[in-house]
């Protein structure tokens, strides 16, 4: 696994040993690649970006590569969580990455942090929490008009198009999988 873009592009990340993996299924680098072609027009440095099942941290990585201000990297899983913290000791200003180990639906149930201006989700696939992530989100206080909100679900998972102010502006399907993106609008 390796960053695909920006100023880390090509840095080699720290993943699973295939012995430790514990069904866990990192976003792929061609996922990635797609998910941050069409974030791009969005990532600036005053971008808060919100990794939720944040793995390995590679989307986090990613967003930071790409010049974003903060990424807040929310996982429970103890290895991932060390995992993430390997990865983010490659980065030039490691502080930049934040790590909660925390249940995903808890910390959007008692964060009070800032809004973010972006926020992916890529929840177990077997699970099919789609709908269920997306309205932990809705019912938080993360998100302001104009926060982007992407979710990776299992290509037989169906989502709905509007989500309260969520609404539904593109989905790229692949062979395994499907990435929603959701823009609040007033």
């Amino acid at each position: 696994m390796r960053v695909i873009g920006g100023l880390l592009k090509s840095l080699k990340l720290v993943s699973w040993k295939s012995s430790e993996k514990f069904n866990i299924r990192p976003m792929t680098d061609s996922a990635r690649e797609t998910l941050f072609n069409v974030l791009q027009p969005y990532l600036n440095k005053n971008v808060l970006f919100l990794d939720l099942f944040s793995g390995s941290g590679s989307v986090s990585m990613e967003a930071l590569s790409r010049g974003v201000r903060e990424s807040h990297a929310v996982e429970s899983h103890k290895l991932s969580i060390d995992i993430i913290k390997r990865n983010r000791q490659l980065l030039i200003h490691p502080k930049k990455l934040i790590i909660h180990q925390k249940d995903v639906f808890q910390f959007l149930k008692t964060s009070r942090l800032e809004p973010f201006h972006i926020i992916i989700a890529d929840p177990p696939f077997p699970l099919k929490w789609g709908d269920k992530i997306l309205e932990a989100v809705v019912n938080s206080h993360l998100y302001i008009v104009g926060t982007l909100f992407v979710v990776e679900t299992s290509r037989d998972e169906e989502l709905k198009e509007n989500y309260s102010c969520f609404h539904l502006f593109s989905k790229k399907d692949f062979n395994d999988k499907k990435i929603w993106f959701y823009k609040v609008k007033k």
